[in-house]
């Protein structure tokens, strides 16, 4: 009995953090699609819905199944239709919408007003000099504060920025238009490219400060991934954390020691019944 609890104790204790950190409430990130303020998605092979929930950039369900989705055209829930016809219909609604969004992208064209450091700059939009921090990237301090490779960064941004011929603003639907410090919250794309795809991709920035499933933050993280694995820019030093193998590595080996002792244990237990019997 005793044994027992030891091995049930361990096994709580091993899956425990793996299900904290388990993906089965994760949705499908394309098919988030809102009603009356309210976000839905689906996930699972046979693409049931839930409320949608946001968390560490990522949309997770949010309660029980639903399946009375909005219906797009009255904006009201429509109980006449079952799940998968609603599901179908409703993928079908976001990539039209996503269509729709790639051909009005909210942009605007600036000049180089100042630069700052490697992700705040100072731009002139109209005739006013606005002050934009480039949305989901954090680049190391250059300017009040050194860090290692902020200078670097600040100066990859500002000769890029120098030296280019279009400079626009695109703003994220998912994100705020101002941060607290009434900073312009934008992509920055210099000559058709995304600026903070450049700076994650060669070691100059992280992705960091994200509150919502913006436009480009996949391939941002696609982009950080590499340039930690080739050691760029800031990365130089960087280290793979592997303790969470490590910690459930050790918890099987201890089960499979207590299950090899039960074993034992139990196998001693047989002979000594049947020594008993032969006397």
């Amino acid at each position: 009995m005793k044994f027992k609890k030891i091995l049930f104790t361990l096994m709580f204790f091993l899956i425990l953090p793996i299900s904290v950190n388990a993906s089965g409430g994760l949705l499908k990130q394309d098919s988030i699609t809102e009603c009356n303020g309210i976000k839905y998605g689906y996930h699972g092979s046979d693409k049931h819905y839930h409320k949608a929930i946001l968390r560490d950039g990522k949309w997770y369900a949010d309660g029980d199944i639903v399946t009375d989705i909005c219906n797009k055209s009255t904006g009201s829930v429509n109980k006449s239709e079952n799940s998968s016809e609603i599901s179908t219909r409703t993928v079908e609604e976001n990539t039209e919408n996503k269509a729709e969004s790639t051909t009005s992208v909210d942009r605007d064209i600036v000049t180089l007003s100042k630069c700052v450091d490697g992700d705040t700059t100072h731009f002139n939009l109209n005739g006013e000099d606005i002050t934009v921090r480039y949305l989901a990237i954090n680049t190391p301090e250059s300017t009040t504060k050194k860090e290692f490779y902020g200078k670097e960064a600040s100066n990859y941004v500002c000769n890029k920025l120098k030296n280019a011929s279009k400079i626009e603003l695109e703003y994220d639907s998912e994100s705020d238009k101002l941060d607290k410090y009434d900073r312009v919250l934008a992509w920055v794309i210099v000559d058709g490219e995304v600026l903070q795809k450049n700076l994650v991709e060669n070691g100059y920035a992280e992705v960091k400060y994200i509150y919502g499933n913006y436009k480009y933050l996949n391939e941002l993280k696609k982009l950080e991934k590499e340039a930690k694995s080739k050691k760029l820019g800031m990365w130089q030093d960087y280290k793979e954390d592997y303790s969470k193998y490590i910690y459930v590595g050790v918890g099987i080996i201890l089960i499979i020691i207590l299950l090899i002792l039960k074993k034992k244990r139990s196998a001693k237990k047989l002979l000594n019944k049947i020594s008993k019997k032969i006397k």
